[in-house]
Formats: structure tokens, C-alpha cells, sequence
């Protein structure tokens, strides 16, 4: 909070998440129930939208970078949405491409926890302790090892599978501009708020139960920027300029331009914070 400048879109943006992250600890939080967080932050550019991703991913992993960032202008087309769950397998780079592989939502988590588990293997002369900690270090590091392998072809021809994931491992995924994506991508968008978790085009899985999902976008930010001008639509004398609310200025143009399924609102819609002009 105390590094997000702002109030009213921005303040709820973070209520949102800290509200979700105390659902996600309590008894009441079950498996496949979708993510820890799913949500539409809205609202001109500078105003803090992508800022609130970096310090939730600095939060948990201790740098802004840890987080995975889908720019969705780079999704326009129904087969560029494809390769977010990679190609068949046999195609060079199938799992690179694969931006929401599990390999590559998880590791900003296994770079923080390795980092972490070092710095206080360092710290510590308990070698009781200790060995516990290096014994957590080779259970990431051969996970690891196991999704470098995953992918290729045993003597059987049969495709080696990814291991299983070494406990519990955070992620931020961001989708940026989300507005500019092909619906294709909504449509994914729709299974994993729903489910929690993704098959990839190998017949794997990738799991989002333990992620924040963020999506920013700048959807009427002209009729915003409008409205708070003095001589523009929804400004008079009787009305100050803070006291103008972006949210129904937005949810409006959302229905009024069709911009993302109906359905897909109606999962995120408790969750759509319009962020005020700083």
C-alpha cells in the first residue's frame, strides 16, 4: 500500500488482493477453485496499474521482476493465443514458447526460494537445520533438472512427462493491455479463473491455483479523461473534478463495445478496479 500512490480504483485494487491472499489462508479456501486472485485493473497509463503487479511479485519473491508479464498487443490473432500453451510435441521449442508452462510460471518462486534457502543455509550452524534446508534446495533443483528433461522421448517412444511440482509455489502473471487480445485469449483466460489450471498442447497441466492473475488495460480512458475535463460530459459547475467515479464511465463502454464475453466479466466483475488520475 504504502507504495502505490493513489486513492479510490487504486486503494481497491489492493483491498481486492489482500482480501483474496486472507481467503487463500483460512479453512475455507479449497483446491480448483480458480486462482488465489483474478482481476481487471483499469484506467489511463502512469496511474499505478502495472506498479500494484511488481510489488505484489516483490512481495513474494523479493524483486519486481519476479513475475510473469504477457504483453496482450502481442495476442491479436486466434493463433497467437495458441502458442501461450505451446506447440504439439515433436516441434522444435515446443515448450519454449509456452508461456504459461509451468516451468515458466513457477520460476520466479523457485529463483526466490533457492536464493532464500542459500541465504540462510549461510546464516545458520545448526547442521540439523541446515541439512533440512540443502535437502529443500536439491528437492527445487532436481525438479528442475526433471523439467529440462520433460518434453523429450524415452527408448519407448513414449514423451517424458514434467515432474511433479515441489510443493507450493507462488506466481504473478500479468496481462497487460488486455483489452487488445483476441478473444481467443479471454476464452483461456475463462477456463483458468474457473479451474485454476490450464492443459497445455502436450496433455499437460499447468496449475494456477497458487497464482494472482492481473489484468491491466487503458478501456475508456478518452471518455475518462472527457468527463474530468471542465467542459467535457459529466463536469459542471456543481460538480468537482475528484468527485467525477471512472468505474461506470468504463463499465459501459465494456458493454456498449462488446470487448470482452459476457460470461468472462461476470467471473472478474467483483474484482474491476478503475484506477483515479494521479
Amino acid at each position: 500500500q504504502k507504495n502505490i500512490i493513489g486513492e479510490g480504483g487504486q486503494k481497491k485494487a489492493i483491498d481486492h488482493i489482500v482480501n483474496a491472499y486472507e481467503y487463500y489462508l483460512s479453512p475455507l479456501w479449497k483446491p480448483q477453485q480458480g486462482p488465489i486472485f483474478a482481476g481487471m485493473f483499469l484506467g489511463p497509463s502512469g496511474v499505478g496499474k502495472t506498479e500494484v503487479a511488481k510489488q505484489l511479485a516483490k512481495f513474494f519473491f523479493g524483486e519486481e521482476l519476479g513475475m510473469t508479464k504477457i504483453p496482450c498487443g502481442d495476442f491479436t490473432a486466434s493463433h497467437d493465443v495458441a502458442a501461450l500453451t505451446g506447440s504439439p510435441p515433436g516441434y522444435v521449442g515446443y515448450r519454449d514458447s509456452a508461456k504459461l508452462s509451468q516451468a515458466t510460471i513457477d520460476r520466479p518462486a523457485r529463483e526466490a526460494e533457492k536464493s532464500s534457502l542459500r541465504k540462510k543455509i549461510s546464516q545458520t550452524s545448526n547442521e540439523a537445520s541446515k541439512k533440512k534446508l540443502l535437502a529443500r534446495v536439491k528437492q527445487i533443483e532436481d525438479y528442475e533438472r526433471g523439467l529440462a528433461q520433460a518434453g523429450g522421448y524415452m527408448e519407448n517412444g513414449k514423451t517424458i512427462k514434467s515432474p511433479p511440482s515441489p510443493g507450493k509455489l507462488f506466481s504473478v502473471v500479468l496481462f497487460d493491455e488486455i483489452e487488445k487480445s483476441h478473444h481467443n485469449l479471454h476464452r483461456l483466460l475463462l477456463e483458468i479463473l474457473q479451474e485454476g489450471r490450464v492443459v497445455m498442447k502436450d496433455g499437460e497441466e499447468s496449475v494456477l491455483e497458487h497464482s494472482f492473475i492481473i489484468m491491466t488495460g487503458n478501456v475508456a480512458s478518452d471518455e475518462i479523461a472527457e468527463a474530468l475535463s471542465p467542459h467535457g460530459i459529466g463536469y459542471s459547475d456543481h460538480t468537482e473534478r475528484g468527485n467525477v467515479d471512472p468505474y461506470p464511465i468504463v463499465m459501459r463502454a465494456i458493454a456498449r463495445k462488446r470487448i470482452f464475453p459476457t460470461e468472462f466479466i461476470g467471473r472478474v466483475k467483483e474484482n474491476i478496479a478503475v484506477f483515479n488520475q494521479l
